[in-house]
């Protein structure tokens, strides 16, 4: 269903948009990336460590799961 971008230098980034449901943080109401140097978590405008990174296909799936409850 989503696949990540993948930027030059290896980041990584699987963001949902929406500026309906939350104007800041560029619309980002959830997502995955590792842009400052480690994996973590957006969630309205909250970054939080993901400490149980394995893969990035594994990311991509909680990814999927997390953003059904905004997608319906």
């Amino acid at each position: 269903m989503f696949q990540l971008l993948k930027l030059p230098i290896q980041l990584n980034q699987c963001p949902y948009l929406n500026h309906m449901i939350y104007s800041e943080d560029n619309g980002r109401v959830i997502g995955y990336d590792n842009t400052h140097n480690f994996h973590h978590k957006h969630h309205f405008g909250e970054i939080s460590e993901v400490e149980d990174f394995t893969d990035y296909q594994a990311l991509v799936e909680r990814f999927e799961r997390e953003i059904k409850e905004f997608i319906k």
